[in-house]
């Protein structure tokens, strides 16, 4: 009768678990907006639910005519917020990240996110969309 209890215990915790892991995946997304430009291509990934999210923007540079000290800054918005970065330096892969984590709500996933870049006296705009 002992390990019949323990048992069930066990059992009762165990589906517990399982319950609060489903129901923590169910509220959290995960949307990806994707675009290029004539020398940018950009990829805006957001996952979380309405209370926290993590964000990551990565613009990569398309072309070879860049010099390895360029310095960029781009900007966007979003019905959920947006970012700037001033005078970041482009990676060994020719690529610039923005990440950020913290309050925050996921974009509308039919928005459309004007990133506007701008390099070595160049602008450009990337326009990102939902890729599903």
């Amino acid at each position: 009768m002992r390990y019949f209890k323990i048992g069930m215990a066990v059992f009762v915790v165990f589906i517990c678990l399982i319950l609060g892991w489903i129901y923590v995946n169910k509220n959290s997304s995960h949307v990806t907006f994707q675009g290029e430009s004539q020398h940018w291509k950009g990829i805006y990934q957001i996952t979380g639910d309405n209370k926290w999210t993590n964000e990551e923007l990565t613009l990569t540079f398309k072309g070879t005519e860049v010099s390895s000290d360029s310095r960029v800054h781009f900007s966007f918005e979003t019905t959920a917020g947006g970012g700037k970065v001033n005078g970041a330096k482009l990676g060994m892969d020719r690529s610039v990240k923005y990440s950020s984590r913290g309050h925050g709500t996921i974009p509308v996933k039919s928005e459309v996110i004007n990133v506007i870049v701008e390099w070595d006296g160049n602008k450009e705009v990337v326009q990102l969309k939902n890729t599903e």
